[in-house]
Parts: C-alpha cells; structure tokens; sequence
C-alpha cells in the first residue's frame, strides 16, 4: 500500500503490541514500512477503535484472526456496521474472508453477515499455498463502489506498470467464482 505515492496516511490497529515488535525484529522484509512517516500504529483492540471512527476512510483492509475465540467480535454485525460507517460515502472495505476449501461454514456466515451491512458484496480469491487449502478468499464490501468497474482507467495502467501480478484483467478474474463458492456465498 505505501509503495503507492496517493497514499497519505495508513492507520494500523493491532490489539497486540508484542506483535508489532516481534514482526520489526523478525520480519524486516514487511514489518520494515511500519517506520514509515505516513504510518500511525494504534495498540488497541479494533472493535473499540472502528466504535470511534465516522466517515475517516477510503479504504479499510481486515486482516483479522479467524472467526473464533478472541476474534469473534471481529465477525459480527455490529463490528461491520461500524466499519461501513467508518468509510467515506465512496469507501471501500476488503476483509479476509476464510479458506473456501477448508472453511466453508465461517465463509457463508462472513458472507451473509456482510450482506446484512453493504449494499454491494462481492467475495474473491486467490492461490495461497501456504494457507489451509491452498486456497483464501476474501471480501469487497462497499455502499457505492463496484469492484468490477475500473473507473480510472489511466491510473490502473500506471498501477499495472508497477506490479508484479495486478493487471485490469487479472482485477476481473478473481471475481469470477468456482460454481462450489458460488454457492457458499450466494454470489
């Protein structure tokens, strides 16, 4: 995301700030941006913290542990209103959305939930061998915005030249879903 010159500010939220420190030490290769002077790191836990916010964000990334134990309450209604109210009118919003090989259930049940909140839901996915499944999916959730419209095209060609896998094709494919996800989340 910081690589990206439009990017003003990144607000992290990590409930652990042992976390942050451990992935400074051992993880410099990512942990190295969060030194970053657009950077500002909060050490709270996120459900409180998005209870605050009101129309702050253009673009809000969960990457949340998975829907149990502690991290339930990041996979409730009440979590995902707050978050819609967050965003700007034209806002987005991508979350990790579970294993559509491994997590079948807690993927229908993020999808339903979040169709509850947005008016515009769609899940995608991508190869992830390292995670259970070797499969992940998540999901774009926005009160304005659709993802399979690329507005500006001269800002996606200039996106393209930068990266490694991102092309405008490429942005429409994962959201193209196996018939099995399909009918896990409804889409």
């Amino acid at each position: 995301v910081l690589k990206h010159p439009s990017v003003k500010e990144v607000v992290l939220c990590e409930i652990d700030g042992a976390v942050i420190e451990v992935s400074k030490k051992y993880l410099p290769s990512i942990a190295g941006k969060l030194d970053d002077s657009r950077v500002k790191i909060n050490v709270e836990d996120a459900i409180e913290y998005m209870k605050r916010q009101n129309k702050s964000f253009d673009v809000i990334l969960i990457d949340s542990t998975d829907p149990m134990g502690p991290g339930e309450g990041l996979f409730t209604e009440d979590f995902y209103t707050n978050v819609k109210n967050a965003l700007k009118e034209n806002g987005v919003m991508a979350a990790q959305s579970e294993s559509p090989i491994m997590n079948q259930k807690e993927l229908g049940l993020i999808s339903n939930l979040l169709k509850k909140v947005f008016p515009i839901v769609k899940t995608y996915i991508s190869p992830m061998p390292t995670y259970p499944g070797s499969f992940w999916s998540w999901t774009f959730c926005s009160k304005t915005v659709n993802p399979l419209e690329i507005k500006n095209e001269k800002t996606a060609e200039e996106i393209e030249k930068q990266a490694k896998l991102y092309n405008r094709e490429f942005h429409k494919s994962v959201f193209v879903l196996p018939n099995f996800i399909r009918d896990i989340v409804k889409q």
